[in-house]
């Protein structure tokens, strides 16, 4: 480090003192670190705007970094039964599916094979399947479910025989 001999006082360790002040406030101000921030300074992972920085984990006998990765959650439904292909007389069936946490509730329906609703079966919030107590008329259809919250997320069976 350079020293700077301040002549009308003659106090070199004050002039490197105010140099040195100035520096910290300078770098507190350009990476938006706090003041208790400073106490890591410069790896307190803070950029020029004050948005935290990602950075990658890599032991060694060194240095450790740490890696924060955040993965958005894509919202999806899968019916799962009936699948397609299936042929279902009178009684009671299971109609199941999966979903992301993020769909929500959703919206079960019952479409024959000219893309008409036929029958609403009903809204289920965390549960991933509905008994349904088969009585539409003999002919093709297929399984709808639909997102209440977002309706471009929904997935339909392939077509199934009721019979």
């Amino acid at each position: 480090m350079a020293s700077f001999r301040e002549t009308t006082t003659g106090s070199t360790f004050l002039l490197i003192l105010m140099r040195l002040s100035t520096i910290v406030v300078l770098a507190i101000v350009l990476t938006g670190c706090s003041f208790d921030d400073m106490k890591c300074w410069p790896l307190c992972g803070k950029s020029s705007s004050g948005v935290t920085e990602t950075t990658e984990t890599t032991e060694t006998t060194e240095t450790t970094e740490t890696t924060e990765t955040t993965t958005p959650v894509v919202a999806s439904i899968t019916v799962t039964y009936p699948s397609g292909g299936e042929s279902l007389g009178g009684g009671t069936y299971r109609v199941t599916w999966t979903k992301s946490s993020s769909v929500g509730l959703v919206r079960i329906d019952l479409y024959n094979n000219k893309g008409t609703l036929e029958r609403w079966l009903g809204d289920k919030l965390t549960e991933t399947h509905i008994d349904w107590e088969v009585g539409a008329p003999n002919g093709l259809y297929r399984i709808k479910i639909t997102s209440t919250s977002d309706s471009t997320v929904f997935d339909h069976s392939d077509y199934f025989q009721i019979q």
